[in-house]
């Protein structure tokens, strides 16, 4: 059986400033921006963000914000 990483995280200090960076410097597609709600130890909105060469690559990064700077 085939084994493959299909998510890897990627810790950003902000989640539109990341979207930017990886998908018009980086040519990759925005698969997901989902929000995810109100985190009270982020004191800020949590979101779902995905990036990828493209939709059909089979790997994505899973753009994560950092709590603190």
């Amino acid at each position: 059986m085939a084994e493959n990483i299909v998510h890897m995280a990627l810790v950003v200090k902000n989640y539109d400033e990341a979207i930017a960076y990886y998908t018009q410097k980086l040519n990759l597609t925005l698969l997901e921006d989902k929000n995810m709600g109100f985190d009270k130890a982020l004191n800020a909105d949590k979101r779902w963000v995905r990036v990828a060469p493209n939709a059909n690559s089979g790997f994505s990064l899973l753009l994560a914000q950092a709590k603190n700077d």
